[in-house]
């Protein structure tokens, strides 16, 4: 779960990874480490409920690019 299966250009010219070095990859390889603690239970809780909490919600996020920085995506 929570394997990387699109990556459109915007996410690879701002956080500087080619497709092929993320897709197939968790997502928590690239979002901030006090994310990636609980996003696991974001997607369970999702399957469990069927009730979007965090998915199609539009935001502003963070990641991490490919030097370890964070950069707003």
């Amino acid at each position: 779960m929570g394997s990387i299966i699109h990556v459109n250009d915007e996410l690879e010219a701002v956080l500087g990874y080619t497709r092929k070095e993320v897709i197939n990859k968790n997502i928590i390889e690239i979002i901030p480490r006090p994310i990636a603690k609980v996003h696991d239970r974001f997607i369970h809780r999702y399957f469990d409920t069927a009730k979007p909490t965090v998915i199609n919600i539009q935001r502003q996020l963070l990641g991490k690019d490919k030097d370890g920085y964070l950069r707003e995506i």
